[in-house]
């Protein structure tokens, strides 16, 4: 058996994907609290600042409808699905306008 112990060079000529970022939360911008505002408006000014980005991305937003967003969670075959109340303000810790749940298996 043979065993490497050093990390080959990249392939000059191989495709990679760069990588990318999924933000799901804006707290503060420009050194303002954004945390007492409903939480729909801190997502729209996070969707305005990475609107030109190459790599830093919301997280997708599913369907209003909490039953519908769900379809589409197993549809898709996401991992998880977080549920949130836009009308609430941040809170940390666990609370209840805020709800994370995997689909089965």
């Amino acid at each position: 058996m043979t065993i490497a112990t050093e990390a080959a060079e990249p392939d000059p000529d191989g495709v990679a994907t760069p990588p990318l970022l999924m933000a799901f939360d804006l707290m503060y911008l420009a050194g303002r609290d954004l945390t007492q505002l409903p939480l729909r408006e801190p997502r729209l000014r996070l969707e305005e600042l990475v609107a030109d980005s190459e790599r830093l991305f919301p997280v997708r937003r599913l369907a209003a409808n909490g039953l519908e967003a769900w379809e589409q969670v197993l549809k898709a075959d996401y991992e998880s699905y977080v549920a949130g109340d836009e009308s609430s303000v941040y809170e940390g810790g666990r609370t209840r306008c805020w709800v994370k749940v995997k689909p089965p298996g």
